[in-house]
């Protein structure tokens, strides 16, 4: 398989990895320790859209935000790709998908 990125484009790809352990992580650590209302059989396309919408936030910021010799600046013309999508529209894509499956999961439940 090949993953294909233009500057910071592979961001994409490790923060929906990132975000889909740590989110997996903390929902199961819920689960086992608080239990209450996390101990609850829910539907896990909650668990697709809350990681989706966290990589696509990161993923936006990621793409206008530069950080070089220890100073924050704002780059807006710089073009990041993955897939050949720029960064910044696969990371509102993102953020659509994630709301969808909050809600087609949230009504399945």
């Amino acid at each position: 398989m090949i993953i294909i990125w233009k500057n910071k484009g592979f961001f994409v790809l490790l923060y929906t990895v990132l975000f889909f352990g740590l989110v997996l992580f903390l929902s199961e650590f819920l689960e086992e320790r608080i239990g209450g209302i996390f101990a609850s059989n829910y539907n896990r396309m909650i668990l697709y859209g809350i990681t989706c919408i966290l990589s696509g936030i990161f993923t936006v910021i990621t793409d206008i935000i530069t950080i070089n010799n220890y100073k924050i600046e704002l780059d807006l013309y710089q073009l990041n790709e993955f897939f050949f999508i720029p960064m910044k529209q696969f990371g509102y894509l993102l953020i659509v998908f994630g709301f969808l499956n909050l809600v087609a999961g949230t009504l399945e439940s």
